[in-house]
């Protein structure tokens, strides 16, 4: 059959229309009876419908583990970007503190010749674990800061860090 008035498909007839609705009349067209009619752009009812359908709807039903599936694959490398971000940015900052207390160090070793007696405190602010300092007699000399970095994202992670800084002649 064909429609006399052919008509986009936002202006469904009423045939159409009967499918598109949630309460289809019973004694209207069955899509059986509609798949001879042929629109404007040569789509047919039962064509439309499925176009206009969201996509969930149409999805098949073996694809609806898809995503879980992904998630699973994608989650533990997230979570270790995330632990491997927080531990540098961690490292880093010590890294900073470290440095400014053998700076600080070496200051004051550059004005008396013998390590300050509050390094030990604010190696401890620091949170310098197992702290060591000495001045090395080298050419030029210089302080060298010996800690154990303890990781906080990954318990058990621990590496030596020295910081050396040469101390400036008068």
């Amino acid at each position: 059959m064909t429609i006399p008035d052919p008509h986009a498909p936002t202006l469904a007839c009423d045939a159409c229309r009967a499918l598109f609705t949630d309460d289809p009349d019973p004694d209207g067209p069955t899509p059986d009876d509609l798949l001879d009619i042929h629109h404007w752009r040569g789509y047919s009812c039962l064509t439309l419908r499925t176009r206009i359908m969201p996509a969930w709807l149409r999805r098949r039903v073996r694809d609806r583990g898809q995503a879980i599936v992904e998630f699973a694959l994608v989650l533990p490398i997230m979570m270790f970007l995330l632990l491997a971000i927080l531990e540098a940015g961690s490292f880093g900052a010590r890294w900073i503190g470290y440095t400014h207390l053998a700076d600080t160090m070496t200051a004051s070793a550059a004005q008396t010749g013998e390590l300050p007696s509050w390094w030990t405190t604010e190696a401890d602010r620091a949170r310098c674990a197992s702290p060591t300092a000495a001045i090395i007699d080298a050419t030029p000399p210089r302080v060298e800061l010996h800690c154990t970095y303890q990781g906080i994202a990954v318990n058990g992670l621990a590496w030596p860090v020295t910081v050396a800084e040469t101390i400036p002649t008068r």
